[in-house]
């Protein structure tokens, strides 16, 4: 039985195809009507005698946010893969090479409707409690969020980036929610970027970013609210 194969996504079932038959899973692509439908070409390549583990991490990596997110996963699969593709795969939580920004932007302003025009930067973990105190030394970490600066206001939360700033000399500031919604998507389509699965606290996204869909609610600048019709730039 074949799959339901869209056009204009051939490049893309052509990169899927070459991976599983570099990978020794061309047994997989069986009765689904790839090799009708892309032609010899991904079939016929010349492939290394016996590709390593790292390689599969590398492949993943190059083929963006989605394939990033399933070697996160696979990573976590001992019980399915062996010990030198564990350890490769593992590379992935938090050691990922920059995204093109431009083709983050591609992606998120055909699926959204919303573009981010500037540039800006993020932490990659919660502010943790021993932070937050040197802004405010009464502050006290609750026994269920002791990895993180919990029960804070946003009125808080915006002083203490009008704080940070001062003391650094650089600006920061709390991200709108269309940033923190481009972050936490990192390039992905689906309700939690690249799954339809709350994913397991710490594992970062494909942009390296860890905890935005997990845990307790974070503030932004502004305030959650349906989009205008037509294309938003900076909501």
């Amino acid at each position: 039985m074949g799959i339901s194969l869209k056009p204009q996504h051939l490049k893309r079932y052509k990169d899927i195809a070459f991976l599983l038959i570099k990978h020794g899973r061309a047994d997989i692509l069986a009765n689904t009507g790839l090799r009708e439908t892309l032609g010899a070409e991904p079939f016929d390549k010349t492939l290394p005698a016996e590709p390593r583990a790292d390689e599969l991490a590398r492949d993943l990596e190059k083929m963006g946010p989605t394939f990033i997110k399933l070697g996160q996963l696979l990573s976590t699969r001992a019980d399915f893969l062996p010990p030198a593709y564990i350890q490769a795969l593992t590379r992935l939580q938090d050691n990922v090479d920059p995204f093109p920004f431009g083709e983050v932007d591609t992606i998120v302003s055909h699926e959204l409707g919303v573009r981010i025009s500037k540039a800006f930067k993020i932490g990659v973990t919660e502010v943790s409690p021993a932070q937050y105190r040197l802004f405010d030394p009464s502050y006290k970490a609750g026994e269920a969020t002791l990895a993180y600066a919990a029960g804070v206001s946003w009125t808080q939360a915006m002083a203490y980036c009008a704080w940070l700033t001062m003391k650094t000399g650089k600006p920061w500031r709390l991200p709108t929610e269309a940033e923190w919604e481009y972050v936490a998507r990192a390039g992905g389509k689906d309700i939690f970027g690249n799954s339809n699965e709350m994913p397991k606290p710490d594992l970062a996204n494909a942009f390296g970013v860890k905890n935005l869909s997990v845990g307790r609610p974070e503030w932004t600048m502004d305030w959650y609210a349906p989009y205008q019709p037509g294309e938003q730039v900076d909501p």
